[in-house]
């Protein structure tokens, strides 16, 4: 999404773009976007005749066509986002469609859920046929098929999108998916390996974050390889309250306290995450249950989009504290979640969310209340 222009006239078809895009390079969106509707629509308002004689128009026309639809496509307004991307393949008939402008449209039919799976994935079969050595359709059809449950075609899938080119940020998205399907398969050592690669890919200081790995072998009963991993694990609010879950789960009860007594000394507000880990910590030892929300309330402040986890803990803070109206205005709203149409969506709060809520919360009145909010439970 880029052109040299020269500037012209206040209003001028070009002026606009140039404005538009100033707006979008800096992170400006809402200002940008009622820019390139005028534009769209000053654009469309032209005939042939005039695009054939002024192919720079044309040019622009596409340019700002193709900006306008990532922009209502981060408002999630996906089918006219979609809509608009099939105007641009159609524009550029019959020579082929930029393969950009495909992944735009099958993306924002995924989102949206304005196709069936069936019609996504014939659609990205077709485009692995187009751009055969195109990573991006490869995985998209691993995560597709991994939501469904089919491993097989998951693996097949991921490993051919791993063989071809492609962004480095697909790479990240096909390498972390793979983790997750060894680990629902209780494939350990290649879940393992496959964490290793994303972390030896990065090649950032700082990347390598264990949480996953001792996380995944907490839950699968390793002990020594979950006491391995947490030795690695540098936020002492995670290392902490999971090293006294170990504990705990290894029949210790004084050294999990002793853990959640460090992981709870600690000043959240010092840290970008590990949130959760410290309200665990804090409840479990019984802290003043007005304390941790007020805690939460202030680390998650200046955060437009907190962590689900981090909100969970929040809402099981006001129950303990007996505020149940703003507990249920948090799971409402992190249930609200207007991706739920999307094909690879996914509830933010799983089965998994329910055994924590039930830990925390005893009352079994309680519990019934506030199933509603958990997928699976």
């Amino acid at each position: 999404m880029s052109a040299t222009l020269p500037r012209m006239l206040p209003g001028s078809y070009e002026d606009l773009y140039e404005r538009g895009m100033s707006y979008f390079k800096e992170g400006q969106y809402d200002e940008a976007l009622p820019v390139f509707e005028r534009l769209y629509a000053r654009l469309s308002k032209l005939s042939d005749k005039i695009f054939k004689r002024r192919p720079d128009l044309r040019e622009l026309q596409l340019l700002s066509t193709e900006a306008l639809a990532v922009l209502l496509g981060r408002q999630k307004e996906f089918e006219r986002a979609e809509g608009l991307i099939q105007e641009l393949i159609q524009l550029t008939a019959p020579q082929p469609a930029e393969a950009r402008w495909i992944q735009m449209s099958l993306f924002y039919k995924i989102d949206s859920g304005s196709e069936d799976f069936q019609t996504v994935m014939d659609e990205l079969r077709a485009m692995a046929v187009m751009y055969p050595e195109d990573r991006w359709a490869w995985s998209m059809m691993g995560r597709l098929w991994l939501h469904q449950g089919n491993y097989a075609e998951a693996e097949s899938n991921f490993n051919r999108a791993i063989e071809r080119e492609g962004s480095f940020s697909d790479f990240l998205i096909t390498q972390t998916a793979l983790f997750t399907l060894y680990k629902d398969q209780q494939r350990f050592d290649e879940a393992e390996e496959a964490m290793k690669i994303l972390w030896r890919d990065l090649d950032v200081p700082d990347a390598k974050h264990p949480y996953p790995l001792y996380k995944m072998y907490l839950q699968s009963g390793n002990f020594k390889r979950a006491e391995y991993w947490l030795k690695q694990e540098k936020n002492p609010l995670n290392a902490n309250f999971y090293r006294g879950l170990l504990a705990q789960k290894q029949g210790d009860e004084d050294a999990a306290r002793d853990f959640w007594q460090k992981a709870v000394a600690e000043d959240p507000s010092l840290f970008e995450d590990g949130h959760p880990g410290w309200a665990n910590a804090a409840m479990r030892l019984e802290t003043d249950p007005l304390l941790i929300v007020e805690t939460l309330k202030s680390v998650t402040g200046d955060d437009d989009d907190p962590a689900a986890h981090t909100l969970l803990m929040l809402a099981i803070a006001h129950i303990r504290a007996g505020n149940l109206d703003a507990a249920r205005r948090i799971l409402a709203d992190l249930n609200d979640d207007p991706m739920k149409t999307s094909l690879l969506w996914e509830p933010p709060l799983n089965a998994e969310d329910w055994q924590l809520f039930t830990e925390l919360i005893s009352s079994a009145e309680t519990q019934e209340a506030f199933k509603e909010y958990f997928e699976q439970a």
